[in-house]
């Protein structure tokens, strides 16, 4: 998974793009990724648009449905 990327996560249904992946989101060495999730707002103040995700995490949670070029 790389920036450009869309993705559909597989027990919602819902598409995102990968918009940055990095490893300065957070503390540690794990590469984190920013995703945009489309037609979604969150209904938390906790929850933000964009959202980050553990990379790892994210491979087992969304499938890339348009691999960026």
């Amino acid at each position: 998974m790389q920036v450009g990327d869309i993705i559909k996560f597989k027990r919602t249904g819902r598409i995102g793009t990968i918009i940055k992946v990095a490893q300065d989101f957070v503390d540690d060495a794990s590469p984190t990724a920013k995703v945009f999730i489309h037609n979604w707002s969150p209904s938390h103040a906790e929850k933000r648009n964009p959202h980050l995700f553990r990379l790892y995490h994210l491979r087992q949670v969304a499938e890339v449905i348009s691999a960026s070029r």
